[in-house]
């Protein structure tokens, strides 16, 4: 997950009058969010009833967000730029969603061979890219590059697809998305050894580890039917302890 305070720079939606006042628990299934105040626009916002609240962050101010634990940061960015129109999050088949996204990762990694600079490193990553997890059905894609080679690959990627708008970007990571693709293919484009650099290293941990990958099955299923903003952020905390304990090891 990018860096909060960069964030709220890249997005003025953080600014205290957008708030309203987002209410964030998290108990040992997983989050829970809610909303309520002047940002009536918003639905409201309920994990499965599994997901008992043990912990409540109140937020009416950026400052009460950045003060917050990583994994309640992670939820309200997500419900502040998602908002309504995203579909639940819903389980589908594993294994013809895998066999799809195999084969749509073959012919994009092929076609944006021509078109990226000689450095750059595309890989299948996302719970397709991982035998027995459980998965939504979409096809993520990283590609890395070089410091040096980083805007003429952003360049190439938005003449091909769309940006995704409700991602971060900086001048190491951007995002690009195509929803007429099925399954729906995103793409993640980062600088090698960067802080957003770790796409690849999340997927190949999974690989190597079924405990993990039971882990994270277990939180999705936990999440299935949940509002997808829900479900990112508690992937996002998940994300973030299993790559920390890499660095550690």
């Amino acid at each position: 997950m990018p860096d909060f305070f960069e964030y709220c720079k890249a997005h003025p939606r953080m600014q205290t009058h957008d708030l309203g006042c987002l209410i964030i628990g998290g108990g040992p299934a997983g989050l829970t969010a809610g909303r309520r105040g002047p940002m009536t626009a918003a639905p409201s916002l309920q994990s499965s009833a599994s997901c008992a609240c043990q912990d409540t962050l109140v937020v009416q101010s950026a400052t009460d967000i950045g003060d917050a634990p990583l994994d309640r940061r992670c939820t309200v960015i997500h419900l502040l730029t998602t908002m309504s129109h995203e579909p639940e999050f819903r389980l589908v088949d594993p294994e013809p969603a895998r066999v799809a996204a195999q084969q749509l990762f073959e012919a994009v990694s092929s076609s944006l061979t021509d078109t990226l600079p000689p450095t750059a490193d595309i890989r299948h990553v996302g719970a397709t890219a991982v035998p027995g997890c459980l998965t939504k059905g979409d096809l993520d894609i990283v590609v890395r590059v070089t410091a040096e080679d980083f805007e003429a690959a952003d360049a190439a990627l938005a003449l091909r697809y769309a940006r995704n708008g409700g991602s971060f970007r900086s001048t190491d990571f951007s995002a690009f998305e195509d929803a007429s693709n099925q399954p729906h293919l995103g793409i993640q484009l980062t600088t090698i050894d960067s802080p957003f650099d770790s796409f690849h290293l999340f997927a190949e941990t999974l690989r190597q580890s079924p405990q993990l990958v039971d882990e994270y099955n277990a939180l999705k299923r936990s999440h299935h039917g949940c509002h997808m903003s829900v479900y990112r952020a508690a992937k996002d905390a998940f994300i973030e302890k299993v790559l920390a304990d890499i660095s550690l090891a």
